[in-house]
């Protein structure tokens, strides 16, 4: 089962209030020991889950960026994963 994501995105974002912020944190890869390693599994880039939102000029991006970090698996394993990052900050 498909979750609509850019749906759901969109509603969130439509609930900001004037001043307020969304942020949206979000996987942009998988780990080796994931469940859906070996799977072919695409995740958007932060830039593709910004466009997503479909916001208008009401709107200031604060931060849009895929970042990378070392994760720890269950069984002490060690990768490099990213994460997107995207602050949005609805100014009107």
């Amino acid at each position: 089962m498909e979750i609509p994501r850019a749906r759901i995105l969109r509603r969130a974002a439509a609930a900001v209030a004037p001043n307020g912020l969304l942020l949206v944190v979000d996987h942009a890869s998988v780990a080796p020991w994931s469940w859906q390693a070996g799977q072919d599994v695409r995740f958007p880039t932060a830039e593709e889950a910004l466009a997503d939102l479909r916001l208008d000029d009401g709107w200031r991006i604060e931060r849009c960026h895929a970042l990378r970090r070392t994760a720890t698996g269950p069984e002490g394993q060690r990768a490099t994963v990213t994460d997107n990052v995207i602050a949005v900050r609805r100014t009107a």
